[in-house]
Formats: C-alpha cells, sequence, structure tokens
C-alpha cells in the first residue's frame, strides 16, 4: 500500500462506513455525507495517480 495514497483509501472507508450507519439507523443525511466521502476518495486516489 503507498502511503501517499493512504488518505483515498481513508474516504472510501469513511463513506462505506457512513453509509452503514444510515442503512443501520434510517437517516437520511448519513448517505449524503458518504457519498461526498467516497467522492473526495476518488477524486484524491484520481488526483495522486496522475503525480
Amino acid at each position: 500500500m503507498d502511503k501517499k495514497n493512504l488518505g483515498g483509501y481513508l474516504y472510501f472507508l469513511a463513506g462505506i462506513l457512513f453509509i452503514i450507519c444510515a442503512v443501520m439507523g434510517g437517516n437520511y443525511a448519513f448517505y449524503a455525507i458518504g457519498f461526498c466521502f467516497i467522492a473526495l476518495g476518488y477524486a484524491d486516489k484520481k488526483k495522486n495517480k496522475d503525480e
């Protein structure tokens, strides 16, 4: 695992955990937060891949 891209993986992990919390708790705001974290992880991963 590359240490430079560790932030991207953490964004994905946070997004997945927020979506799981949304499913379990029924709070729709957590879906939006989870998908935002996944999008940030994708953007960070793509940015680090270009460097």
